[in-house]
């Protein structure tokens, strides 16, 4: 079960962009930054929609921000929103990868390094303060045919290595969509630093929220 609503803010984003994907990735081109920020502009949308409400609005999304102690102490993304009842925020740290066609070994390594860092990180103080909820996230995204299993097969040996377990059924993946003979699949994990129980409020208001 996915409890942070990020699976269903990106099924909402990006489903209905399953063909653009299948075809972004046959032409062997890069695509995180492009995933990334459609997701950032699908989240401004949501927050627009909310504002003037009882609700928690997008405060900053930018990407390669600097949220953990150390030298490799980036995240791809940060999404921080506000409570709009009390001002508390919450803080997500995201890093997503997408599968480049012929870079399996490439992207295997990325999105170890992701969960590497994410599981041993501290967040910087200024990101502790006055918030309901720090949590660090890893996302990743492939691309592969119906009929072959071998992607999918890595990355559980991946989630098996590092000692963790890929949301959805059995640790499989959730998935973003079929276009063709090919299937779009979200791998993601997460570790909460602080999460509190306005926190745990909230985030079931953005899944019910997506899910319309």
């Amino acid at each position: 079960m996915v409890q942070n609503g990020w699976y269903n803010r990106t099924f909402a984003c990006l489903n209905p962009q399953a063909s653009k994907i299948v075809g972004v990735f046959h032409m062997g081109l890069s695509w995180d930054i492009w995933a990334q920020v459609e997701l950032g502009l699908a989240c401004k949308r949501e927050s627009d929609k909310n504002r003037g409400k009882d609700a928690t609005v997008l405060s900053e999304f930018t990407r390669q921000k600097g949220v953990y102690d150390g030298s490799t102490g980036r995240c791809d993304f940060l999404a921080s929103y506000t409570m709009t009842q009390g001002g508390l925020r919450l803080h997500y740290f995201m890093d997503l990868k997408c599968l480049q066609k012929n870079k399996l070994p490439d992207f295997l390594n990325a999105v170890g390094l992701d969960i590497d860092k994410v599981k041993t990180a501290t967040p910087l103080k200024q990101w502790t303060d006055n918030v309901a909820y720090v949590g660090g996230h890893v996302m990743a995204i492939s691309v592969s045919p119906v009929s072959d299993n071998r992607v999918e097969r890595k990355m559980l040996q991946l989630a098996e290595s590092k000692g963790i377990t890929w949301e959805g059924s059995e640790g499989r993946g959730l998935p973003l969509g079929e276009e063709g003979t090919d299937r779009v699949i979200l791998w993601t994990w997460s570790r909460a630093f602080i999460k509190t129980e306005k926190a745990q409020q909230a985030m079931a208001s953005y899944v019910d929220w997506w899910k319309r």
